[in-house]
């Protein structure tokens, strides 16, 4: 009887000593996930506003997220992008499935430490330019120039160089050139009339984001809509928010801007009807060629004709970069 009295007392002893041992085998108590949270998600509009703009924005619409092969996802989709730059990489290891347009998760760390540092932007390293090998570094700028650039084109012409057999439709630089028109670089340089240099654009700091993502106009223009201009009362309204650094003036600012637009786009018809009269291009100011039917150009004329797309794929209408845009089309149409 002593033994079992014994025996229960020891076994009451343990589970008292085991309660305390038990009950806080979770460790020391973390960060409320409460306060965690609202450090982005609180009361303020940031969120809100930012969200706005980008549903605003091209980006947003997802037109091109059936674009998920292996060399297109990087900047067709959000999930191929991540994959590539983490990778430092062109190509994704395989098509992405069920693939999301570019969106916060794109370009921040959205949800990966928890804090204000998942504001970061996601690439911030200066930027290789496929199509002619220099570096662009312009700050916060470089993560949008992974996508906005020429690709290289099968064949690509050489200055000076042996003849160019095009045998595609879709021979030259792809869209979105901007990087490489801002850094003045990607086309090919023919001897003209035209001295060849760049604006001050190309040295801006952060390149894209000061003036694309200047202080916002509601989601009409600025801010992650990326919007330089937009629609008010029937009328065409520019955002020159962040242009007031080098320009004070915006009634010159705009008069000056279309006239850059205007000057580019006569350049640039010039230049079409002077490669449709080289059958270069068809009569819709596209590549006039077929599989059965290739063409067989100079280096001088795929130079011309690459510079053309390289232009026109950029649709700044030159105010990326004026002296170079203009040098490229004066002197291309020289040579034709």
């Amino acid at each position: 009887m002593n033994s079992s009295r014994n025996h229960s007392g020891k076994c009451i002893l343990l589970i008292l000593i085991l309660i305390p041992l038990l009950a806080s085998c979770e460790g020391p108590p973390g960060t409320d996930a409460n306060a965690t949270c609202t450090q982005c998600h609180n009361s303020g509009s940031i969120i809100v506003s930012i969200t706005e703009q980008w549903r605003a924005s091209v980006h947003a619409s997802g037109e091109n997220t059936d674009r998920n092969g292996t060399a297109c996802a990087m900047c067709h989709t959000s999930e191929g992008f991540r994959e590539c730059i983490s990778g430092s990489k062109t190509v994704t290891n395989a098509p992405v499935s069920n693939p999301s347009s570019i969106g916060c998760r794109t370009c921040h760390r959205i949800h990966e430490s928890y804090d204000t540092s998942d504001w970061e932007i996601r690439a911030k390293n200066p930027v290789h330019l496929m199509i002619s090998g220099e570096t662009l570094n312009q700050g916060k700028g470089n993560i949008c120039a992974n996508c906005h650039q020429p690709r290289i084109p099968d064949p690509l012409p050489v200055l000076n160089g042996n003849s160019v057999t095009i045998r595609s439709a879709y021979w030259g630089p792809h869209h979105s050139t901007q990087a490489s028109i801002i850094k003045g670089s990607g086309g090919i340089a023919l001897s003209g009339s035209e001295v060849y240099s760049n604006s001050s654009h190309s040295e801006l700091t952060n390149g894209c984001v000061t003036c694309h993502m200047a202080s916002a106009t509601g989601n009409k223009s600025g801010g992650h809509t990326m919007k330089i201009s937009y629609e008010s009362h029937g009328a065409k309204t520019y955002n020159f928010a962040g242009c007031k650094g080098c320009h004070n003036n915006t009634t010159e600012l705009t008069s000056l801007v279309e006239a850059v637009r205007i000057e580019t786009d006569s350049l640039l018809a010039q230049l079409a009807e002077k490669l449709r009269e080289h059958n270069i291009l068809n009569a819709s100011n596209q590549i006039n060629v077929s599989s059965g039917s290739p063409l067989e150009l100079t280096s001088d004329q795929a130079g011309a004709l690459l510079n053309y797309l390289l232009v026109k794929e950029d649709r700044s209408g030159g105010v990326h970069n004026y002296r170079y845009t203009r040098a490229l089309l004066k002197n291309s149409i020289g040579k034709l």
